[in-house]
Order: structure tokens, then C-alpha cells, then sequence
């Protein structure tokens, strides 16, 4: 079960980065907002993919226990947590997204934040929350399809993937924990 706290945000992020254990590897990226989901560089998804990889392959190397399914979970939490970001300082071009991803020994954070004005990150996750008891089966509920659904993905996936995540009071800022092990410590 996820669980969310918006309080003191510089606290719990450092509690956060606390419960993973000794940080193995920080793994940055900033890149303006346009750069962050412009399909000139490559895909829309380039940097997310690169920064990903970069993640993946550590866990690989230092043998986590990472299946297939906890990979797309985190993946797609990852893509649709930055491209939210991304979209909301889109217009500006000065304005950066920033991602940073803490490995530790039982676990990695996710650290994602823009320069944009934020957001009600209450009033929605509660949409999104009342949404998802309507519709348990459902993962990905795009506004623009069905006007039952409020919204797209990054919300349904933060509630559902993280083990936990904090927004900052503002809602540009957010962390978010997912629980690893070793493959030897199983």
C-alpha cells in the first residue's frame, strides 16, 4: 500500500533516503521542460529512457532482486511522474525539470522537481483515488477519452507503484520510494 504526505517535505525526503540504506549510486539528469518530452530528441521519451537504463543497468550489475514486473512499474511511474512535470513548465523554456534517482541498498528514491507553479496535489489524488474504487481494473484513464476519468496516468501510478511518496506543500516536488532487495538476501 502506497502512503503520501505532503508535510515538511525536506524531512521526509531525508527519511526516505534514510530507509533505503547506504546510497550506492545517484543517478542525475536536468534538462529544460521542452527538452524533457520534445520528440527532436529522438523519442518523446529519450531522457526518461537514458536515465532509466543508466538505473537498470547498476541494479543489474549489483544483482537486485528486480523483476520484469517492478521494472515497469517503476518505469512508467518514472515516465509519467516526469512528463507531468514537464508539462506543467512547458511553456517556459528557462524553466528545467530535475531527476534524480538515489540507489541504496534496500531500495531506490526518485526525486523529481520543476520550476512550475505546482499544483492541488490533494484535491487530485483524491479525484484519482475515487476514480480508481470506481474503476479497479483500470490503470491508464485518460481524460480526453471518457469524462469519467480526470485526468491520465502519472497520479494512477504513483497511487498505485511507489511503496511511498511525499509531494512538497507547493506540489512541484516529489519523491517517491520503491523497495528493493539484493538477490542474496532472499
Amino acid at each position: 500500500m502506497t502512503t503520501a504526505s505532503t508535510s515538511r517535505f525536506p524531512y521526509t525526503f531525508e527519511k526516505m533516503l534514510k530507509s533505503i540504506g547506504t546510497v550506492q549510486k545517484v543517478v542525475p539528469d536536468r534538462h529544460s521542460a521542452k527538452d524533457w518530452i520534445s520528440p527532436v530528441a529522438r523519442s518523446p521519451r529519450f531522457y526518461t529512457d537514458a536515465h532509466f537504463e543508466r538505473v537498470l543497468k547498476f541494479l543489474i550489475e549489483n544483482e537486485y532482486d528486480f523483476p520484469e514486473r517492478r521494472e515497469q512499474e517503476v518505469r512508467v511511474t518514472m515516465e509519467e511522474t516526469v512528463s507531468n512535470s514537464s508539462f506543467a513548465c512547458y511553456e517556459r523554456r528557462d524553466m528545467d525539470v530535475e531527476l534524480t534517482t538515489h540507489i541504496g541498498e534496500s531500495g531506490l528514491v526518485m526525486h523529481i522537481q520543476d520550476c512550475g507553479p505546482g499544483f492541488d496535489h490533494k484535491k487530485k489524488i483524491e479525484e484519482r483515488r475515487r476514480t480508481l474504487l470506481k474503476y479497479p481494473d483500470e490503470l491508464f484513464l485518460y481524460g480526453r477519452s471518457r469524462n469519467d476519468f480526470p485526468g491520465g496516468a502519472g497520479l494512477s501510478c504513483l497511487l498505485r507503484f511507489p511503496d511511498e511518496y511525499h509531494f512538497n506543500q507547493k506540489g512541484n516536488e516529489l519523491a517517491m520510494l520503491f523497495k528493493l532487495q539484493k538477490l542474496n538476501n532472499s
